[in-house]
């Protein structure tokens, strides 16, 4: 009862300091002149209505996403975090838009009301959709795949060649690397692939989550074929057509993939990390209890929503397993996934005009095409398929009857719920922040009159902020038409009058990369969440001992990256030291497990 006293003592302090601060004469002004200006700016086209709130509020704007923060780390509840975070944010938005004396009576009404609509609004969006139902079905394949003892088998041939934990984090970082077409697949087929390996040697679930994390966004993000590619395209193509630029959108992108230094050095250090046998941090404490065979951290008492970990899914004695019984699913569900996203692109690129009906079958078609597939929904099909196929396997090994493994299916199901729930709240939230325009407040800061060789480093760690709240992709659609512009404001200047695109690409490199390092480090967005959920890891303990190392990669990324680039020093060479900067940390601050 202490402990959530402590709790509950916290989070009403936090809601009293809220309600003083709506009280306070200097924000009643900020409203007051942001309601006067709001309804001319928005009715003249200058301005959006997010683009308003963010700019007159202020630093007010980052209030919600800060609880959320700050509760997740000291509650360590993710969904009393996120409930805090939604609510405080449409509380804003409501009293923004409140009138008089009855405001705050008003804004505690509508908080509510908007909450829940927008609760949902994300749930019917048809992307968000998608990925619930691919949740849900992958939850349901891993169960069945478990239940046939596939995954243990696996292991355990693993085993006889890998037998130790550096064998198991090249293995986990290959696969990673592998499987670079979305990140989403990346982290709901490469935890549970690997839990019973690195169970088996030793190797902590943190580290399980940091391995597919770290390969997950940065490894897609980069990618010239993946389900990333058509966003990123797109949005750099807004930036180019408000500065009337006729610049090739993928050219430039292609061109950014030198300098996307957070990914790359995400990558290198945790190879580092791999090859040294160190660590640091939270996460030198989580290998330590793993080494004493204890995986996964217990002394927790939230909830874990690892199917991988529940009784009810584990394989009857007496069944001859074998890896086929999880090989064939898998492979199954990445071919038909890849296929899907083929086929379903190119009718889409068709549709939207970008391709002929009879394009030829070659790369850059692959690469439309695949860049406009709905590929959440692609995965969900081909994740059915693949549980039918785990299913009539587990039946002629006779794990089960048809009947029964549908059943278990059903179970692995329900055991992602919360998860599921978690995704939504985080989705709601991220709505309300945006819909208060942080995201436009903080790239006003960042457009304040700086020197262009400070723009790159500027934008990577203005997105590093925006994306702890809102995910790598909502920052990326915010801040990429505003970036854009403004590095065309630098067009040709000092080390890049001979190669101005360079400085283009550099900055677009600089949205991309930041982006995903608070998606990294952050407790209350999607792929963090998932990451966590496909290790069987409790979430903060996850995202505790991954904040270190993203910041050590971050550190290098601005020290070793976007500092000394935007003064022309070739990307090729700054890689190498780099590299040798990951390798140097490890050494200096790791210490053996």
């Amino acid at each position: 009862m202490k402990k959530h006293k402590g709790k509950i003592t916290f989070i009403a302090i936090i809601l009293i300091m809220l309600l003083v601060c709506m009280k306070s004469d200097g924000f009643k002004t900020k409203i007051d002149a942001a309601m006067q200006k709001q309804t001319l700016e928005i009715e003249s086209g200058v301005v959006t209505t997010e683009e308003i709130t963010g700019r007159e509020l202020g630093m007010i704007t980052l209030l919600p996403p800060l609880i959320a923060v700050v509760i997740a780390f000291i509650t360590r509840e993710v969904l009393t975090s996120l409930v805090s975070g939604l609510l405080s944010g449409f509380f804003l938005l409501s009293l923004f838009s409140g009138e008089g004396s009855v405001r705050i009576v008003r804004a505690l009404i509508y908080t509510v009301v908007a909450a829940c609509e927008a609760i949902i609004r994300v749930v019917g969006d048809f992307d968000n959709a998608s990925i619930i139902l691919l949740c849900f079905a992958v939850g349901g394949m891993v169960a069945v795949i478990n239940k046939t003892g596939g995954f243990q088998a696996l292991a355990e041939k693993l085993i006889k060649r890998i037998k130790t934990a550096k064998g198991a984090g090249y293995i986990g970082e290959l696969l990673g690397c592998i499987i670079f077409f979305d990140d989403y697949a990346n982290s709901l087929i490469i935890g549970p692939l690997m839990q019973p390996l690195t169970d088996k040697l030793k190797v902590s679930r943190e580290k399980l989550a940091f391995i597919v994390d770290s390969t997950a966004a940065p490894v897609a993000g980069m990618a010239v074929i993946s389900s990333w590619v058509a966003a990123e395209v797109g949005i750099i193509d807004e930036g180019l057509k408000v500065v009337g630029q006729d610049a090739s959108a993928y050219n430039l992108f292609l061109g950014s993939i030198p300098f996307c230094f957070y990914n790359i050095f995400c990558l290198i250090l945790m190879f580092a990390v791999t090859t040294t046998g160190r660590e640091f941090g939270p996460m030198l404490k989580a290998e330590r209890r793993a080494q004493k065979g204890q995986p996964v951290n217990h002394a927790q008492d939230e909830q874990e929503t690892s199917i991988m970990d529940m009784e009810a899914f584990q394989a009857k004695e007496g069944i001859k397993t074998n890896i086929f019984t999880a090989l064939v699913p898998i492979v199954l569900m990445i071919v038909l996934s890849f296929v899907g996203f083929y086929f379903d692109g190119f009718q889409n690129s068709v549709d939207m005009g970008v391709l002929a009906n009879d394009a030829p079958f070659n790369f850059t078609t692959l690469r439309i095409a695949i860049g406009n597939a709905n590929t959440a929904l692609m995965m969900f099909i081909a994740t059915i398929v693949a549980s039918g196929a785990a299913i009539i396997m587990g039946k002629r090994i006779d794990c089960f009857t048809l009947r029964e493994g549908v059943d278990v299916f059903l179970e692995g199901v329900k055991s992602l719920m919360l998860t599921v729930v978690i995704l939504i709240l985080a989705w709601a939230m991220s709505d309300a922040v945006n819909s208060l325009g942080t995201c436009y407040y903080l790239v006003e800061v960042l457009n304040s009159g700086v020197p262009y060789w400070l723009i790159p480093t500027l934008v990577f760690l203005t997105c590093c902020a925006i994306s702890f709240a809102v995910g790598s992709y909502g920052t990326m659609f915010i801040v990429m038409p505003i970036v854009v512009p403004i590095a065309y404001n630098f067009y040709g200047q000092g080390a890049f009058a001979g190669n101005p695109n360079a400085y283009i690409s550099m900055c677009i490199a600089s949205v991309l990369a930041g982006s995903i390092f608070g998606d990294h480090c952050s407790p209350i967005t999607d792929t963090t969440i998932l990451s966590s959920i496909g290790a069987g890891c409790n979430n903060m303990d996850h995202v505790k001992s991954q904040i270190p190392y993203a910041v050590a990669a971050a550190a290098i990324a601005v020290l070793c990256g976007t500092l000394p680039a935007a003064f022309g020093i070739s990307p090729v060479i700054l890689i190498i030291c780099g590299t040798a900067a990951c390798f140097i940390v490890m050494r200096v601050i790791g210490k053996k497990i």
